[in-house]
């Protein structure tokens, strides 16, 4: 095996390892469902914050309690973007 094939065999390597890392999950349905009827609820009495409201309720799924103030943990980005999306289509 040349140089050149066995850098390109490596490069492939670490590619396939750090793409592993990026397979995006779907959120369970049942789930999103669920935090969006929270979300739309939390949000009809929050004056209409949609997307505060979907982080909110999905920071609370993730991590247990309703976030603080300035609470800048971080919260599964996916399935908040699938809450999100579904409590825009139900308005």
């Amino acid at each position: 095996m040349g140089i050149q094939a066995a850098a390109g065999t490596a490069n492939r390597l670490c590619f396939l390892e750090f793409a592993e890392h990026l397979t995006a999950v779907m959120p369970e349905p049942q789930l999103v469902e669920t935090l969006v009827q929270q979300g739309l609820t939390l949000s009809a009495t929050a004056g209409g914050e949609l997307e505060r409201s979907c982080w909110m309720v999905v920071h609370e799924h993730h991590h247990g309690v309703k976030p603080t103030e300035y609470d800048i943990r971080e919260i599964d980005e996916e399935l908040y973007l699938a809450v999100l999306e579904a409590a825009r289509a139900a308005v």
